[in-house]
């Protein structure tokens, strides 16, 4: 995915970042850098996450 210089400065200050002009190049390249970071991530189905699998009842004593 590519972006343009002026979305990635939105995308700057909506986050809170009121950077200077010169930074505005650098911010580019780390973006593009950080899209070409998560291409290569795996993609996992949610069960992949023990939070969303986790039944803490099976650890508890049992009632009687």
């Amino acid at each position: 995915m590519s972006i343009n210089q002026d979305d990635a400065l939105t995308l700057a200050r909506l986050a809170g970042l009121d950077l200077p002009v010169e930074f505005h190049a650098d911010l580019f390249v780390a973006y593009e850098k950080l899209q070409g970071m998560i291409a290569r991530m795996p993609r996992r189905e949610r069960t992949d996450e023990p939070a969303h699998i986790y039944d803490p009842t099976r650890f508890m004593p049992p009632t009687v």
